[in-house]
C-alpha cells in the first residue's frame, strides 16, 4: 500500500484494524471458537479489513499499476476495485481453509492429533502458550 494510499490513510486504515482486533476478541470468545493467540482477530479480520480497505482508499498507482488503473471508492473510482478486493478477500479465505483442512487430515493420518493424556489435561493452551483459563 504506500504506493496507493497516503499516509494519513494508512494511519486511519491501521487504527480501525486495530479498533476490529480489539473487539472481535471478545466476540470469537463469545462464540466458543477455541484461538487462545487470537491469530483469526489480528490475520482473519485485520487482514481482510487491510484488503478491503484499498477498494476504499487507493489512488491509481501509476509506478506499478496494482490497481490496474483504478480508484478506489471513497476516490470517485466506484465500486469495481472494491468488488474486486472482496472477492480477493473470500478466494484466499476459501483457499486457506481448504489447504487447512488437507493439511490437517495429512497430519491426522501420519502422526495422530491428539495429545498425550498428561498434557491434554493440563490442557494444550498451557502446554504451547502458557496461558491459563479459569
Amino acid at each position: 500500500g504506500c504506493t496507493i494510499v497516503r499516509p494519513w490513510e494508512a494511519l486511519v486504515i491501521g487504527m480501525v484494524a486495530g479498533f476490529l482486533v480489539l473487539i472481535s476478541i471478545p466476540l470469537i470468545d463469545k462464540l466458543h471458537i477455541d484461538d487462545p493467540t487470537n491469530t483469526f482477530a489480528v490475520h482473519g479480520i485485520a487482514g481482510a479489513w487491510g484488503m478491503l480497505a484499498i477498494g476504499l482508499f487507493s489512488i491509481k498507482d501509476n509506478m506499478r499499476n496494482y490497481t490496474r488503473d483504478l480508484d478506489g471508492l471513497f476516490k470517485g473510482g466506484g465500486w469495481k476495485l472494491l468488488g474486486i478486493q472482496a472477492m480477493s478477500c473470500g478466494i484466499l479465505f476459501s483457499w486457506s481453509i481448504l489447504v487447512s483442512l488437507i493439511l490437517l487430515y495429512i497430519v491426522h493420518k501420519v502422526v495422530g492429533m491428539r495429545m498425550p493424556l498428561e498434557e491434554e489435561i493440563l490442557g494444550p493452551d498451557y502446554i504451547d502458550h502458557c496461558l491459563k483459563h479459569d
